[in-house]
């Protein structure tokens, strides 16, 4: 068959991008509106229901990225989405799918459209969990693969039987390109491309859905990109999402697997086996989570029934929800002004004996592993009597930026004063590994105006522990431990980071 220029199918991909029929599951729809009926719903709760399904988690993610809200900071990840746009609108969104017509449009694509899900579910989990190993971010990876595929979901909701026909029937999920192109003339990865373009996410979020498919990337030294996880997703999705490929067939798309996650994230075969098998977890703990069965438990009527009954509630809390709203702008400018340093923008030291054990306790509460990094900047005192105070202001600024950004979001900075920081990530201890050692290690010179930069670098002290809930830890004796293990470091040079792993709960 010859292809048509992809110029020729622009407007049929715009269509499809633009469908509102994206098929939700119900059995998460239904759970979502039970988490709204509670008067003070858990964020993490309804994050973790969200991030399963990637045509609400879409609507979340262009809604709170839209010009309604006008945030200066992309938002990638459910995780921030929730708490930022607000139990209410996220209640209104929901309301807002249209399930019972989705359900009209694909009721004979019902295992199909399970298989499609579960493809993408495990895709999601596999960028997470590799991500971990990696030190990227989590979250962001969890969402960028689970919506790599959303293109799917559109083409089978604008064309359910012409896809079934002609693309299900003859392609092994996710491996779907071939064809598509075959028949339609372009991919679900345009559809895709062209749906989180409109969302305004990113341009990296963006370029890694578009080149998840792309063979294969170059082996690389630097940091691995976003885009480098979502091909290792697609191609273990394919090893692992086998459905009834010959064993031969699966065997191949395994040992690629294992060799570009070897090649370009550094994770051996033994931390992939460690990876399957949390990802048999992850997905079937999902799946269990809503006794999925497309087919057949929750209908979609039955939770446009349910949502029907919400309105009225909706719309009387929500004038109630406008007098609450300014009392919470006003508390975080408060909140702002009281624990944000003046000079770097980070966290102060108030923060933490005002609000660090809040922040860490849902950590220490679900058993995550936490590690504390204490820093400070290697002859701080030389910069200073050197090059002046407005030099030293300058080099704090720039380590706080350097900080934040080779964190992730949900890590905290602070600056406890003069040259000391500290930083508290919830991480395993492989990626905490990577990830401390590179901000000991890498800290870029400081730019001068009329000289060259100026070389910098850190000395870290890090605790990293795997909490008891039954027994929270003394976060002062942590920090003091951090602080210990720096000047550890720096007696021996600097420009580098000391680790101990604490086995017994303090």
């Amino acid at each position: 068959m010859a292809f048509l220029s992809m110029d020729c199918h622009t407007e049929e991909i715009a269509r499809i991008a633009s469908s509102k029929k994206i098929p939700s599951l119900p059995e998460v729809a239904a759970r979502l509106l039970e988490l709204a009926r509670q008067s003070e719903p858990d964020f993490n709760e309804v994050a973790q229901v969200i991030r399963t399904d990637p045509a609400i988690s879409g609507k979340i993610l262009k809604t709170v990225n839209s010009a309604l809200f006008g945030f200066r900071t992309k938002i990638e990840t459910i995780e921030r989405a929730v708490p930022t746009l607000g139990i209410s609108m996220i209640r209104t969104l929901i309301l807002s799918f249209h399930l019972a017509q989705q359900q009209q449009e694909c009721q004979n694509l019902d295992s199909r459209l399970e298989s499609v899900w579960r493809s993408c579910l495990t895709q999601a989990v596999l960028a997470e969990l590799m991500s971990e190993h990696c030190g990227l971010d989590p979250s962001a990876s969890f969402m960028a693969a689970l919506l790599q595929d959303i293109g799917i979901l559109a083409m089978m909701a604008e064309s359910p039987r012409e896809y079934a026909d002609n693309v299900l029937s003859v392609a092994r999920l996710p491996n779907t390109v071939a064809a598509e192109r075959a028949h339609f003339g372009f991919s679900h990865v345009d559809v895709s491309s062209a749906i989180v373009k409109t969302w305004n996410v990113g341009d990296e979020f963006a370029q890694a859905i578009k080149h998840h498919h792309d063979r294969i990337s170059e082996p690389t030294t630097s940091r691995p990109s976003l885009t480098q996880v979502l091909q290792a997703a697609h191609l273990g999705a394919m090893a692992l999402h086998g459905g009834h490929a010959a064993p031969t067939l699966l065997d191949d798309h395994l040992k690629n697997w294992l060799m570009f996650i070897e090649q370009n994230l550094s994770i051996t075969a033994d931390s992939a086996d460690d990876i399957v098998s949390d990802m048999h977890a992850r997905v079937d703990n999902y799946a269990a989570m809503f006794n999925l069965k497309i087919g057949g438990g929750r209908s979609a009527v039955a939770v446009i029934s349910e949502a029907k009954d919400l309105l009225n509630e909706i719309a009387i809390e929500t004038q109630l929800k406008l007098v609450e709203s300014q009392k919470t702008s006003k508390w975080r400018r408060v909140a702002n002004e009281l624990y944000s340093d003046w000079l770097s923008g980070a966290y102060n030291r108030r923060y933490v004996s005002e609000c660090l054990e809040d922040a860490m306790a849902p950590w220490v509460t679900k058993r995550k592993p936490i590690a504390m990094l204490f820093l400070d900047v290697d002859k701080f005192k030389d910069i200073n009597d050197t090059y002046g105070h407005r030099v030293g202001d300058q080099a704090i600024k720039h380590v706080a930026k350097w900080l934040s950004s080779t964190t992730r979001r949900k890590d905290i900075v602070i600056r406890l004063g003069g040259d000391e920081f500290l930083v508290v990530m919830q991480i395993a201890l492989r990626p905490c590994k990577v990830v401390v050692n590179r901000i000991a290690q890498e800290l870029p010179p400081l730019p001068m105006a009329d000289e060259e930069p100026m070389p910098m670098s850190l000395s870290a002290g890090c605790v990293f522990l795997n909490p008891d809930p039954n027994e929270p830890p003394d976060i002062n004796w942590l920090i003091d431990e951090a602080d210990r293990l720096m000047y550890e470091v720096k007696n021996r040079g600097g420009r580098n980071v000391a680790l101990r792993e604490i086995a017994a709960q303090i």
